[in-house]
């Protein structure tokens, strides 16, 4: 089957979110039905080519291809924070936990608003009340998409450290690889290092630096779709050889 004939009978959708994320409202792609099931391509529309094709390659492995061979039947999940209102976010905590029975929250911050780190440390105290008041002993996790300097990063870490009663990582708080190997580095003489997990590092990377990554991270954030498939994504996981956490890409 060509490019064509799929594109010609691929479904389009259009999805309303319940809360605004990545700046958007409507998550947008496109379901390709194939031999092996179902693939879904949708990547965010400010992508390039080079980067699409990838996604493209993640859904024509879902929709023609085999899956690597399954090693286990359940997997724990976090819950995603997006940056929501105080009582926005006590009520996707407590949905999160008493429905769900999910213990680890990750939570987005640096909107790149003059009041940022101040409403991030409130929100992220929020949840680590929250689950205190339910008797969760839980983990938190924080993810920035790549917005902090190394100097901002250094100041914001620490802050959001303290409200969360110790951060499980801190994802991505840099964009370049160089400023996290700078950064991973700085913050190895504290009394309690806090580790840093790469995300667009990997998955916006036309060729992995496998040495770069491991200067850089401690954990990888793997998305099989972006990363070109779930074979690709397992084959990238290992050759870094960090241990990593598989996340969807909405």
């Amino acid at each position: 089957m060509s490019i064509a004939e799929i594109a010609e009978q691929s479904v389009p959708f259009a999805l309303n979110l319940n809360a605004k994320f990545r700046n958007t409202r409507l998550r947008t792609g496109a379901l390709i039905s194939g031999s092996s099931g179902w693939g879904e391509f949708a990547p965010f529309p400010e992508y390039d080519d080079e980067v699409c094709a990838l996604w493209l390659a993640g859904a024509l492995e879902a929709a023609f291809g085999a899956f690597p061979t399954k090693v286990r039947n359940s997997v724990p999940v976090n819950s995603i924070i997006p940056i929501l209102d105080v009582e926005q976010t006590i009520l996707t905590v407590e949905t999160a936990v008493q429905n769900y029975g999910m213990t680890t929250f990750k939570v987005k911050v640096s909107d790149t608003g003059p009041e940022s780190l101040v409403s991030d440390e409130i929100r992220v105290k929020t949840v680590s009340e929250t689950l205190s008041r339910l008797g969760v002993a839980g983990k938190i996790r924080i993810d920035v998409n790549g917005q902090w300097s190394v100097k901002e990063a250094i100041h914001a870490i620490q802050i959001l450290d303290q409200a969360a009663g110790g951060l499980d990582y801190v994802e991505q708080p840099c964009a370049k690889v160089s400023e996290l190997i700078e950064l991973k580095n700085r913050i190895q003489n504290w009394g309690a290092p806090i580790q840093i997990a790469v995300d667009e590092s990997l998955r916006m990377s036309a060729k992995v630096d496998v040495d770069e990554i491991r200067s850089a991270a401690d954990i990888l954030v793997v998305k099989a779709i972006p990363l070109g498939g779930v074979q690709r994504a397992l084959d990238i996981v290992n050759e870094i050889a960090l241990p990593a956490v598989v996340s969807g890409s909405l």
